[in-house]
């Protein structure tokens, strides 16, 4: 029996509606005798879905394409903006947020200051920013499909709760301790994993990677066959030194007290903008931080390769400060250390750099929309 025969009526309907929307979203724009063509589906079913479609707002006619010989086609496109959602990274001392579009654009974005304290004072001011800025978007409230909430700790399967919070002192921090002051749908996710998510995403030209976030405080995460490895964000306190400096964690010698931002900032004692001024300018000592900041996170990815033999993501807040140059110094590192200095290492640059995960936290309701689109 085939998969339509056990399928009811309505089904049907809606599992054509999907194939048609995601034909156009995937192909940017096309016309309806290609989808009716491409899909096996009548034009009368095609035209029937189409007109769903675009009273929901979420496609439109523009135009028409070159004739081949009878009547014009008309172009029709996916209406970038016909849903919407909003994004949060909650950081120690500050918030991102963001509205993002179907095609993981930033539509608006701001940074508030916004100290994190796990108190019904905080999450209301919280709500508070949020609601103001889907009132600031030109969109009916309905076009928002949620807010997605990624924050520093990790998440519990279910994204209801905070289960490991150090860095904010958010153990047991709930979803709905934002969810009471926010008018939408929200989720908790793990910043890094959502940060992640957002550099992959319609990413067909990385499978395998390891995406290392240089933030105030680190992270990475592991991508095998395109799809992220939930749970693999930790390797910011793999042991890189024994017995070293003190970590947040409480063991000493963490990936992290050498090569987070807070570590380099630590180690100089300058803010990062004036320390990279200055170090451009060939600072002698800064020179000296750098290249050994350079060589801890060389030491750390070799230790990384030698489970994993893939590229490798630099993404968040030092990304946007480091030049070709320094891509080049931490390759030579690598190689001037490891035991198999013949396997290539290869670097990939973050798309998003300190905004990853405020827009990897909004595509996780984007993406469920796009699975389960229905006019």
């Amino acid at each position: 029996m085939s998969d339509n025969q056990t399928l009811t009526t309505a089904e049907i309907k809606k599992r054509n509606c999907e194939k048609i929307f995601n034909y156009i979203y995937n192909n940017k724009h096309t016309s309806k005798q290609t989808i009716a063509q491409t899909l096996s589906l009548s034009l009368p079913t095609v035209s029937q879905n189409l007109k769903l479609l675009e009273e929901q707002g979420f496609i439109i006619r523009s135009g028409f394409y070159e004739s081949t010989g009878g009547r014009k086609a008309q172009i029709i496109h996916c209406v970038e903006d016909a849903r919407i959602a909003i994004g949060a990274a909650v950081l120690k001392e500050r918030i991102h947020l963001g509205a993002i579009d179907l095609f993981g654009n930033i539509i608006k974005d701001v940074t508030i200051s916004l100290p994190f304290q796990n108190t019904s004072s905080y999450y209301r001011e919280f709500g508070r920013f949020i609601c103001r800025l889907a009132d600031e978007l030109p969109y009916d409230k309905e076009h928002i499909l949620g807010v997605g909430i990624a924050i520093q700790g990790l998440v519990s399967p279910d994204g209801e709760t905070v289960v490991y919070g150090i860095i904010l002192q958010n153990d047991n921090s709930s979803r709905q301790n934002f969810q009471q002051y926010i008018p939408f749908p929200c989720r908790l996710l793990h910043d890094t994993e959502a940060a992640a998510a957002a550099e992959f995403w319609k990413n067909d030209t990385i499978t395998d990677a390891v995406y290392l976030v240089l933030n105030q405080n680190m992270g990475g995460a592991l991508i095998t066959g395109g799809r992220l490895h939930h749970g693999s964000g930790i390797v910011e306190h793999m042991t890189l030194v024994p017995d070293g400096k003190p970590c947040y964690c409480g063991k000493n010698g963490c990936v992290e007290a050498y090569c987070s931002a807070n570590s380099l900032r630590q180690e100089s004692g300058l803010p990062l903008e004036l320390f990279f001024q200055q170090l451009r300018a060939n600072d002698s000592r800064c020179v000296s931080v750098w290249t050994q900041y350079l060589r801890s996170l060389a030491l750390a990815i070799d230790n990384i390769r030698m489970l994993v033999d893939c590229q490798f993501m630099i993404g968040g807040l030092l990304q946007q400060y480091m030049i070709p140059e320094d891509f080049d110094l931490l390759a030579q590192y690598i190689y001037e250390q490891s035991s198999f200095p013949k396997f290539p290492v290869s670097f990939i640059q973050s798309r998003y750099g300190h905004k990853a995960s405020m827009i990897g936290a909004a595509l996780s309701y984007i993406d469920s929309f796009l699975k389960h689109i229905h006019a």
